[in-house]
């Protein structure tokens, strides 16, 4: 198992304290079970993470209105929305989400309106 974040550990370890008393079929379940929902929560930090990264990248770049772009992220697929006053900025938004940590993908569902 990968380094999963103190949380998504911790509901592990819950669930599988619970199963102790369970059959083995049971307990594998349990366990398996156990082990979705942690990786689901550590997924859940990742792609916050991303986001944030993403979110903090554009703020700090000045030619940038970072406050009126929307960033999701789902997977490592970071997707762009809202409006940028130019097709550079728009250009820009794009190459800085694409050069964040954690994304493989940029949807870019940007406007251009001055």
């Amino acid at each position: 198992m990968r380094n999963l974040p103190s949380l998504a550990r911790v509901a592990l370890g819950l669930a599988t304290a619970t199963v102790i008393a369970c059959s083995p079929a049971e307990q594998r379940d349990a366990r398996d079970e156990a082990r979705t929902a942690g990786r689901q929560a550590a997924e859940g930090l990742e792609n916050g993470a991303v986001t944030a990264a993403v979110k903090a990248k554009l703020i700090a770049e000045p030619t940038i209105s970072g406050t009126r772009i929307d960033v999701d992220t789902l997977d490592g697929v970071v997707t762009l929305s809202g409006t940028v006053p130019t097709v550079e900025a728009r250009l820009r938004a794009v190459e800085l989400a694409k050069g964040t940590n954690g994304v493989r993908r940029v949807k870019d569902r940007l406007a251009v309106a001055p």
